[in-house]
Formats: structure tokens, C-alpha cells, sequence
């Protein structure tokens, strides 16, 4: 039998219920529920409460190549921005800090962008901060190459290109992603 417990929002289940994944909401929250059977002590009754989970680890990397490189002064470089595990993306913003040692020639959109109707916009300030943002229409690969980053190597040194920050959306939805960095020796 099941009873209602008026002072638990608890959700009333039978005792051989299989666990729910519930999103609360899908749009804004990025944490599940999983239902757990729960005995009453004192009443020998059977009540489902619901537990937060937290969210999976993503499948989306962005990883540059190369990851690490050498270069001499005056040289043209190119760095590719690739992406896996983005099905359904649809928009983003990437924060990279761009070293003194780099100077950024250009930035174009490359095929993951290209072949599902996307635009890139990029800005770039004195701080050595670019800013690139993205939309697609998320309904292409999931995989393939987000963008190209020209640069001339201006300054001797080790010269790291960073992301430090993302925000890779799935509609209004904010997703996880891992990425891997870029570094330039440079002679």
C-alpha cells in the first residue's frame, strides 16, 4: 500500500520502480533527479524521494593543433581549432588569450561552422584578449574543424595560446566542454 506523507514533498512509488531520469527544467538546470524506493520506518510504507545527481562529464573537446610547436620570429602560423562531441551545438564564445609574442592575422570559420549554415565573429583588444562567437543551426557533424587562427610569431619566447573561457550552448542550454591549449616556442 502506499500512503501519502503530507510533510515530504516526496513522490509516492511502488516498491519495485526503476530509477527516472527527470530534468528540472530542461532549458535553464543542468542537474537530474534519480527516484529512490525509501522505507518508512514507522510505518512500514513505501515512499519514491527524489535524489539530485550531478550532470556527466561532456564528450565536447576543443583541442588546437598543434598542441605544441616551434617557430622562428617572422614566421606565419596556423592553428586549428577542432571540435568533438558537439552534436547539436549551436552557438558559442571563446575566450583566448593571445601572448605578445603572436600577432592574429585572421580568423575564419572552418567546416563544422561552414557546412551547417554557421557565421564567426571575431574581436581582438590591446589586453591580449580575442573574442570569437559562433552560431550554427546544430543540426550537422558532431566533429570537424571549428576554425583557423592565423598569427605571425612577433617576439621570442614561449608563446601559449589559452582559452580561458567558453560557453558552448545547445539552444539556450549551456553545455560542458574540455579543452586542450596551443604553445609556440618561438626562436
Amino acid at each position: 500500500p502506499i500512503e501519502s506523507n503530507p510533510v515530504s514533498p516526496a513522490i509516492e512509488k511502488k516498491v519495485n520502480a526503476q530509477e527516472m531520469p527527470i530534468s528540472i527544467p530542461p532549458e535553464s538546470i543542468k542537474e537530474t533527479l534519480r527516484i529512490v524506493p525509501k522505507a518508512d520506518l514507522a510505518t512500514g510504507k513505501v515512499i519514491a524521494v527524489p535524489v539530485k545527481t550531478k550532470p556527466t562529464d561532456s564528450d565536447l573537446i576543443i583541442f588546437m593543433s598543434p598542441p605544441v610547436s616551434q617557430a622562428i620570429k617572422g614566421d606565419n602560423l596556423t592553428v586549428e581549432f577542432n571540435i568533438s562531441g558537439g552534436a547539436g551545438i549551436t552557438s558559442g564564445q571563446l575566450d583566448l588569450s593571445i601572448p605578445p609574442g603572436l600577432k592574429i592575422l585572421s580568423v575564419k570559420q572552418g567546416d563544422f561552422l561552414l557546412n551547417d549554415s554557421g557565421t564567426l565573429d571575431y574581436t581582438d583588444d590591446s589586453s591580449g584578449i580575442c573574442r570569437i562567437s559562433f552560431k550554427r543551426n546544430g543540426q550537422g557533424e558532431d566533429s570537424g574543424n571549428l576554425l583557423s587562427l592565423a598569427l605571425t610569431a612577433v617576439q621570442s619566447g614561449n608563446a601559449p595560446i589559452v582559452i580561458q573561457r567558453a560557453g558552448i550552448f545547445i539552444g539556450a542550454n549551456p553545455i560542458s566542454a574540455r579543452w586542450v591549449n596551443s604553445l609556440f616556442n618561438i626562436q
